[in-house]
């Protein structure tokens, strides 16, 4: 070992030595100089430096100055110091052509990361309750929600110390509630109130704790903009609020709890936090701090005095930044950021409004974040485990012929919306946490072989599903619909042969469901009553621009429509409207037809166009936990058990063209609201 310690500094003296003396120094010999001080020597401080020199001289030749940045986290973490921390986020930012680099960065993280003190956060509530969890009181000893029971859709408040609820509303099914957030003094809730059906006005309520209620603000209808209430001013003087587009864009502004019009404050570019909180107010009162789209698309944070008058941004970073909320002290805003590859919350010093230092990494993993009182920061934690099986089926009894099995396929547990090739020989699906990182489309021989994997075009990485992931008639390639980069309703088409997906812009707001024609060259689309006049679904030839109603419904029908499913031989269409019938189209002479008035969800037909496989309702948070059968005749329905548990849900049906086999997603879910409680790190 000494001779072999004496023979490599022996040489890297004399590159040093040589290259000084020449003033010529290569960039691999400063490298290979601080690999010495590193590994030999022990020097890491020295290492450090010479690491740095690397960088600084020889910044241009990429995969060595990454290496020394990597090599420069390395030291910092073998001195135990946070720093290490920075160092192997600047290899992911700088960086992010160097593969091999940057994914030994990324696995130091999550180690780094996982070494969380056990005391750093508490379990507060689980189950059904943390599901519908929306806000804590400022003294963080009661939680508000929306329980969907038989009491219909409200809100309610939980008291944690004596485990009671009361109704804060009681409106039974004829309204919705949501974004509910606690005044200053724990003594009042705003919330959004609307109409179940959506055909009434929007309302901003605040109400006492007794259930006493005011309007603050109201919109005639839903379809104008959705009022939107985020939190209160420090003082209580008014509500932070948004008015939201069918685009999702939007206004930012303040609603004055003495009544009068909403103040407007910014023009947002829009959100995919539709029941999300993206504001939060400074504790002095002074700052209230966003998120929004950039020009690029991707959500940034900002930081806007309250009377308008500056606006500064707070992290523009290329990725994701979002769910900003403000310290108790007001000395750091936190946020959830997918700068570091994955979701992870992180934090930034701020004064007077803006930036006082560099984001710095909290912990890693998803956070859908509540609020943050003196007691410390809610967030949801929650295991949301989705995978794929097939089951075999008889075509003719339609009675299982064996137990399902889960498709063959790694990383499992983020895996949605399986879709059979047309000739029964491939399932095509997505895959949301893939190996290389992000969501991608995966295409899988069904009797073995290697699998193929395509990026998912899709930008709303806020939904992260599929819904409606097809075939073309012809095999050459898939669809699907989803946000382009502007954020702007797109459906993707996938070419094998070239592996490019083409883009064609879908003519509605919010969001769709999507079909493909018989053929292959144009495309159904659902046009919703929730945002349009003249819902229906649409068959549309993006190349031409042509279109023509599949579907028109009658009266107040149509508010929704999901899960369009053509039949093999493209003569009927069935689908889900206002979430609860099932129709079905004869596509030929264009006669439609209720087949059931039960709620169902996500639909399959098979290859026949005679049966339907189909989700139902059988708990309280609205899960679809039961799974039918439902004859296209009669629309009669018998009740089909696949073998699972009995809180299991299921998702993504797609029957086989031999109607021999279904895919679906199985999916279960576990709830918790957790309290950190040393949030930002000493």
């Amino acid at each position: 070992m000494r001779s072999k310690r004496f023979v490599w500094g022996f040489l890297v003296l004399i590159l040093v030595f040589v290259s000084l003396d020449s003033m010529q120094q290569s960039a691999e010999q400063l490298y290979q100089a601080g690999l010495y001080a590193e590994e030999v020597e022990g020097d890491l401080q020295k290492a450090i430096q010479i690491y740095t020199q690397v960088i600084e001289k020889f910044g241009d030749k990429k995969e060595i100055a990454a290496d020394a940045q990597l090599h420069i986290g390395l030291c910092y973490e073998k001195l135990g110091k946070s720093e290490a921390i920075k160092a192997y986020e600047q290899v992911l930012k700088n960086y992010a052509g160097q593969a091999k680099q940057v994914a030994t960065a990324r696995e130091r993280l999550s180690a780094l990361q996982a070494k969380e003190p056990s005391e750093l956060s508490t379990k507060l509530v689980e189950g059904e309750l943390a599901a519908m969890a929306q806000a804590f009181s400022p003294d963080g000893t009661k939680l508000t929600f929306s329980p969907m029971d038989n009491k219909g859709f409200n809100v309610a408040v939980y008291d944690i110390p004596s485990e009671q609820m009361d109704y804060i509303t009681r409106y039974g099914w004829e309204k919705q509630v949501y974004f509910s957030s606690w005044s200053p003094d724990g003594k009042e809730i705003v919330f959004l109130q609307y109409s179940s059906d959506l055909a009434g006005p929007g309302e901003i309520a605040v109400s006492s704790l007794d259930g006493k209620a005011r309007i603050l603000y109201r919109v005639e209808s839903i379809k104008e903009g959705y009022p939107t209430p985020y939190c209160w001013l420090a003082d209580g003087s008014a509500i932070v609020a948004s008015l939201l587009n069918p685009d999702m864009t939007g206004t930012l502004g303040l609603i004055p709890l003495s009544g009068g019009s909403f103040k407007a404050l910014h023009s947002l570019r829009g959100t995919v936090q539709r029941f999300g909180k993206i504001a939060d107010t400074s504790p002095d009162g002074r700052f209230i701090v966003f998120q929004d789209r950039n020009p690029q698309g991707k959500h940034d944070l900002y930081i806007i005095s309250v009377d308008g008058s500056s606006l500064d941004v707070l992290s523009d970073h290329p990725a994701d930044e979002e769910s900003p909320r403000w310290s108790p002290d007001g000395k750091h805003i936190v946020f959830l950021s997918e700068r570091y590859g994955t979701p992870a919350l992180c934090g930034i010093a701020v004064k007077d409004g803006k930036p006082a230092g560099e984001p710095f990494l909290i912990k890693g993993g998803i956070f859908p974040l509540l609020n943050w009182t003196k007691q410390g920061l809610a967030y949801h934690k929650s295991l949301n485990v989705r995978d794929i099986f097939t089951v075999s089926i008889d075509p003719e009894t339609l009675k299982i012929q064996e137990k399902p099995r889960q498709l063959a396929y790694t990383p499992t547990g983020a895996n949605v919306c399986p879709s059979w090739s047309p000739d029964g020989k491939n399932l095509a699906f997505g895959a949301n946490q893939h190996p290389s990182g992000g969501r991608r489309i995966i295409v899988v021989p069904i009797d073995g072989g290697e699998p193929k994997d395509f990026t998912n075009p899709d930008t709303n990485q806020q939904i992260g599903i599929l819904h409606d992931l097809r075939w073309l008639p012809d095999g050459s390639g898939l669809s699907l619909s989803g946000l382009d980069g502007t954020g702007k309703l797109t459906l993707f088409q996938l070419d094998f042969k070239t592996g490019e997906w083409k883009e064609w812009p879908i003519p509605v707001s919010k969001w769709t469901r999507t079909e493909i024609s018989k053929d292959g060259k144009s495309f159904l689309y659902a046009r919703h009553g929730f945002f349009h006049a003249e819902p229906g679904i649409i068959e549309r030839n993006p190349a031409t621009g042509a279109e023509r109603y599949v579907y028109q419904p009658d009266g107040e029908r149509g508010k929704a429509f999901r899960q369009l499913k053509l039949s093999s031989d493209f003569t009927k269409l069935v689908f889900t409207e206002d979430s609860a019938r099932i129709k079905l189209i004869d596509m030929e002479t264009g006669k439609h037809r209720d087949l059931t008035s039960e709620y169902h969800g996500y639909l399959a037909m098979s290859p026949d166009g005679e049966h339907i496989i189909s989700t139902g309702i059988d708990n309280k948070l609205g899960h679809p936990t039961a799974v039918f059968i439902i004859s296209a005749a009669d629309g009669s329905a018998r009740k089909l058990d696949l073998g699972f548990p009995k809180d299991t849900t299921f998702a993504g049906f797609d029957w086989s063209p031999d109607g021999r086999q279904i895919a679906f997603v199985v999916g279960s879910q576990k709830f918790e609201i957790h309290l950190m409680k040393n949030v930002i790190p000493k």
